[in-house]
């Protein structure tokens, strides 16, 4: 359970978005639980259940969210970026297009054609230059 927090906390700290994706976990955890304890008369099952019932959220939005290996892939995508934008070259400008939005192809000295976002895209460099 420490390793799921260590790496909830990192994967928070890399990337804004998940505070809301566990704020929305916990928000439907004390929904739930609310709900759950009405149906108790005493005050202490109704609060073993809206704790069991805020846990079992809390516990299920980790494992579904799997924060090792997902904190593990952003630092992965982040560094083969790092990487391509170092050490390749463009060799084709909007080479891939389609729902995701329009990606350069990189060419790179280990032999990989990687595609990234046109907003990697060199300064000085567009396509309209390119075709002129």
């Amino acid at each position: 359970m420490i390793n799921y927090l260590t790496f909830s906390y990192r994967l928070v700290r890399a990337d804004s978005f998940y505070i809301f994706y566990f704020f929305l976990a916990i928000g439907m955890g004390v929904i739930v639980g609310s709900f759950a304890s009405r149906a108790f008369e005493r005050r202490g099952l109704r609060g073993c259940m809206f704790s069991g019932v805020l846990i079992l959220h809390v516990i299920t939005a980790l494992v579904i969210l799997s924060p090792e290996d997902t904190y593990k892939d952003m630092v992965f995508r982040k560094n083969n970026t790092m990487y391509t934008l170092t050490n390749c070259k463009v060799s084709a400008f909007d080479a891939q297009q389609g729902f995701n939005g329009r990606k350069d192809a990189w060419s790179c000295p280990d032999g990989i054609t990687r595609y990234l976002p046109v907003k990697y895209r060199p300064e000085g460099s567009s396509s309209e230059y390119k075709m002129q």
